[in-house]
């Protein structure tokens, strides 16, 4: 690598890096910013003093004339000896070409029109674009993420926080995104088919309204537990079997386990940002069809839960749908008449008192899960 860099052949970007450079056919080398500040190499506290100082600036009315690599953390990167050389110029997400593709590919030149992280471009598609918007996500993993506006957020709990992204770079827009998230969603599902809980993910939802509490709690952490703990030595473990456990109550207990985890989050987004004036959240992502997870979720926030249609589609229709505000099909206001509510979930203020009476001793059984792996 040391000898690819002093040739000046050595490059670093993110996904939309290399997916942009292949489609131009070698000639266009960028990123943009939802993307970039996932990386660890980006400042977006940088890049909200700069975005404020040029918007003050009444001879570069817009943010074309910003220097997209003022974004990058350089401070930081040179304090680390980092080689800045080998990163990309970043870009807008939407609002201009980013780029042409070679018309060797497809027969045709055909711009690319945005490009957007997973969880920001799905905060869009579920209209969230003004501050303390708020988002969930249930896929691969769970994701809570809250639209902070023209500002990054700041966690004063350091890696136990929420952590600071772009949401997504317009001209003349910017927005931040705050987030925290758990890796163990789909998978734990996927796990519990293959060892024969069920045969088809979608009874999982009747299979856990058929069933009696029993005491029985999942601690769903194949990959560590994330927000807020951050312990990444701890183990997945059913506590509380008995002789007399079923699949039902085995499958309801990994259900509540992804609602739990979700209630985690956000009581550190409590915590941390005022959500007084937020009167609903939105979800989105394959797992949310599942409405006992939903309802579950929605009775623990004490906020109407509201599903997306089409949730698993979620990140596709954000990018979409800002390509189409870059190609001109429609403007940034009319894109309420394109969000669908399939179905939303209120609280159920009946059962609250023992779901927190059961999300209580569930962090206590999470207790015994953490640092398992401690060396």
């Amino acid at each position: 690598m040391q000898r690819l860099l002093k040739q000046g052949k050595l490059a670093f970007g993110c996904l939309d890096t290399w997916l942009i450079y292949k489609l131009s056919g070698g000639v266009v080398c960028i990123s943009e910013p939802s993307n970039a500040s996932s990386t660890g190499l980006f400042d977006p506290y940088t890049v909200h003093f700069f975005y404020s100082f040029y918007k003050l600036s009444t001879c570069l009315y817009d943010m074309k004339y910003l220097p997209g690599m003022m974004e990058w953390g350089y401070g930081l990167l040179q304090f680390f000896s980092f080689p800045t050389s080998v990163l990309p110029r970043l870009s807008f997400s939407a609002g201009v070409t980013l780029a042409v593709t070679d018309k060797k590919l497809f027969g045709a030149p055909i711009i690319v029109a945005a490009a957007a992280g997973d969880q920001q471009s799905a905060l869009f598609a579920c209209g969230c674009w003004i501050e303390n918007n708020i988002v969930v996500s249930l896929g691969t993993g769970s994701f809570v993420d809250v639209n902070t506006g023209a500002s990054p957020h700041c966690s004063l709990k350091g890696i136990e926080g929420l952590y600071p992204l772009v949401g997504w770079k317009f001209p003349n827009s910017l927005k931040f995104v705050a987030e925290g998230c758990s890796q163990d969603t789909a998978i734990i599902l996927r796990w519990a088919e293959s060892i024969g809980l069920f045969e088809d993910i979608t009874v999982t939802s009747r299979m856990a309204q058929s069933c009696s509490i029993s005491g029985l709690y999942f601690i769903p952490a194949f990959f560590g537990i994330q927000t807020p703990l951050n312990d990444d030595t701890a183990c997945c473990g059913f506590l509380g079997i008995r002789p007399d456990t079923t699949k039902e109550q085995m499958v309801r207990a990994m259900l509540e386990s992804i609602a739990f985890r979700i209630c985690q989050i956000w009581k550190t987004v409590n915590d941390e940002i005022d959500t007084c004036s937020t009167e609903f959240v939105r979800c989105c992502g394959g797992v949310s069809m599942n409405d006992f997870i939903c309802q579950t979720i929605s009775t623990l926030i004490k906020l109407p839960l509201q599903r997306i249609a089409s949730p698993s589609f979620a990140s596709a229709c954000g990018v979409a749908m800002m390509a189409g505000i870059t190609c001109g099909l429609w403007k940034k206001d009319d894109l309420d008449d394109l969000i669908d509510i399939e179905k939303t979930f209120v609280p159920d203020f009946s059962v609250r008192k023992k779901l927190l009476h059961d999300f209580k001793k569930w962090e206590a059984a999470m207790q015994r899960c953490l640092h398992f792996y401690d060396t």
